[in-house]
């Protein structure tokens, strides 16, 4: 891990608060924030970094995917408001767009 990505994932883990990082551990990657109004973040536990996401709308249609490694950059949700599913790894999250 670069100095760089350990800046952001400690960021990330600052910016956290209220959220149990052993709960992190133990579901592999959170949404945050969620709900969100534009843009969000994909913080994944160590065993996640470098995999693959995909992003589907309520009605299954592919709306976004990429690679996160430990805290991806910013993910801009330019989508209307509703709710989004993200895939990792055949782990899923409910993200919700206000």
């Amino acid at each position: 891990m670069t100095s760089t990505q350990n800046t952001s994932r400690s960021w990330a883990k600052r910016q956290l608060i209220g959220v149990n990082l052993i709960t992190l551990e133990a579901e592999g990657f959170i949404v945050f924030p969620n709900p969100c109004e534009a843009s969000f973040w994909i913080v994944l536990s160590d065993g996640w970094v470098g995999k693959s996401y995909t992003v589907t709308n309520g009605m299954g249609q592919h709306v976004a995917d990429g690679i996160v490694s430990g805290i991806s950059p910013v993910i801009h949700a330019p989508w209307a408001s509703g709710v989004y599913l993200i895939e990792i790894d055949g782990m899923v999250r409910r993200l919700v767009v206000e």
